[in-house]
């Protein structure tokens, strides 16, 4: 396991962040916050994979999507795309299975829009109702906030 300083630590994902189990491969020390420990440090472990920050700068060119349905009260639509959640919705809306449009609830920005759906539908696969649905069973709330929190990760 080799040592990184905190600068170098901010550049990968630490243990506990990481959606998808990937083991320890660095450390960090920093100072511990606790009361009565502030002479102590910390130590957080990283996993091998880097955050993914763009170095190109902007939001980015992907858009997640948090949708809803009145005809599925109780699950929210979370997916991604390249063109506007907009026009997302108007052709998932579009099927003829589906009995109303399905509105925009949330839309987050953000770099490696596939990576970040795999891990906000890893995060949430207890709410998913059918494995082969990016369906879940959630309010929209929660989502926006799970969503952004993942999301910080990839922008």
């Amino acid at each position: 396991m080799k040592y990184l300083t905190p600068e170098e630590a901010d550049k990968y994902i630490s243990v506990s962040d990481d959606m998808f189990k990937y083991p320890a491969e660095y450390f960090t020390l920093v100072p511990c916050v606790e009361k009565n420990w502030e002479n102590w440090e910390d130590v957080i472990y990283y996993t091998g994979k880097k955050k993914l920050r763009s170095m190109r700068g902007g939001e980015g060119r992907y858009w997640i999507y948090i949708l809803s349905n009145e005809a599925m009260p109780g699950l929210v639509k979370i997916g991604y795309t390249i063109s506007s959640p907009e026009e997302r919705a108007v052709q998932i809306s579009r099927s003829t299975g589906v009995a109303l449009p399905f509105k925009v609830e949330f839309a987050f920005k953000a770099h490696e829009g596939e990576f970040l759906e795999k891990e906000i539908h890893t995060y949430l696969d207890a709410y998913r109702v059918n494995s082969q649905r990016e369906f879940f069973a959630l309010s929209v709330d929660k989502a926006k906030d799970i969503v952004t929190e993942i999301g910080k990760k990839y922008n």
